[in-house]
């Protein structure tokens, strides 16, 4: 997986910083296409930025 901040994210996205930190925190919802647009620039599968503990 590629490492980038959240600013090199939202540039590389076009999605705003807030919108991702909420993701990242859990605290917001995506759509499909969002994520394939995420996954896409971290270089993984949308799969991978899905999985985890729920309750992290």
């Amino acid at each position: 997986m590629r490492e980038i901040s959240l600013r090199q994210l939202a540039e590389s996205t076009g999605y705003d910083r807030g919108y991702l930190s909420r993701l990242e925190r859990n605290e917001a919802g995506a759509k499909p296409d969002t994520l394939r647009c995420i996954a896409t620039v971290l270089a993984v599968p949308p799969a991978d930025i899905t999985r985890g503990d729920p309750c992290e």
